[in-house]
Order: structure tokens, then C-alpha cells, then sequence
């Protein structure tokens, strides 16, 4: 799979939930999500099958420390052993220890753009949709875009330079 996203986090007047920048979900963790997390680097969850293993594969780009108010195009791609960071074009970070595939859910809850569940999901007793875990988009996204394939560096490029503004 891959996510594309222009994204611009905004700070301003957050109080809630601060290390959670939800851009997309599928059932939180619990399928696969994208977001900015406090230290202001991409972040993707993705939960796994390898044989009869199930795994949650964390990892962030590790590289890219980007500034708010600023838009960025960021593209994650997830692929049996690898999960690739994109950002403005360039793969900014690859992991090789992320085997497996990713897991289709039985009963997913609908997918989110800005927040990692539906609102009327959250719960304020503990559970997993629990609101104080919950995370939410503070900014602007736009051009979110899906594919059912991992993107190579060469389409990457092209649509970040097909996209682009001056």
C-alpha cells in the first residue's frame, strides 16, 4: 500500500492530546494509520500477518524533522518487508524488518481522514477507543491519495512534481 499526503500541521490554541497528529486511520492501530507525532516527524502503524504471527510494525522516518506552518508531501509505502518515508519526493527513511502483510480486518470501523476514529467511536471508559488515546489532525491536508501498491521512488517523484506549487 502507499498514502500520499500534503500536509501543514498547525500548533495553534492545541491543548488536547498533543503527541497526535492524526492524518488517516483505519481502525486506529488496529489496521493502519498515518500521522505527525510531537517531535514533528511522519509516524505509521500498521498491524501485520507473517504466518500465524500478528505484529504492529511503529516506525517514523526517523530522519525527517519538519516545521510547522509549512507544507510537506509525505508518502508512505508498506510492502512485505519494507515500509519507505517520502518527503517532498525524496525517500527519507527505508525499514527492511517490517515482514508480513497487512492484516484485513473482519469488521473494520470506517476509515478517517483528520482523526484516528469515527467521532461517535470514542469512549470515555477504558477500551481501545478510548478519547484520551484518541488523536486528531490540527492544519490542513489535502490530495489524500490511496494506492494498493508500494510506490517506487520514480512514481513518488512524479507526483509530488505533478502536484506541486510554486
Amino acid at each position: 500500500m502507499s498514502i500520499s499526503i500534503w500536509c501543514k500541521k498547525s500548533i495553534v490554541g492545541r491543548t488536547v492530546n498533543p503527541d497526535t497528529y492524526t492524518m488517516v486511520s483505519l481502525n486506529r492501530w488496529n489496521g493502519y494509520k498515518v500521522q505527525y507525532q510531537s517531535a514533528n516527524k511522519i509516524f505509521f502503524t500498521v498491524k501485520a500477518v507473517n504466518g500465524t504471527d500478528t505484529i504492529y510494525y511503529d516506525r517514523d522516518d526517523e530522519v525527517a524533522v519538519l516545521d510547522n506552518e509549512v507544507w510537506y508531501h509525505a508518502v508512505v509505502t508498506f510492502k512485505p518487508g519494507a515500509i519507505s518515508f517520502y518527503i517532498n519526493g525524496d525517500l527519507v527513511k527505508k525499514w527492511t524488518d517490517t515482514p508480513g502483510s497487512a492484516i484485513t480486518l473482519a469488521t473494520p470501523i470506517n476509515f478517517c481522514i483528520g482523526q484516528d476514529l469515527p467521532t461517535d467511536k470514542y469512549l470515555t471508559v477504558d477500551g481501545d477507543f478510548q478519547v484520551a488515546w484518541g488523536g486528531f489532525f490540527t492544519g490542513d491536508l489535502d490530495d489524500v491519495m490511496f494506492f494498493n501498491v508500494a510506490l517506487n521512488g520514480g512514481q513518488v517523484k512524479a507526483i509530488y512534481d505533478s502536484q506541486k506549487t510554486l
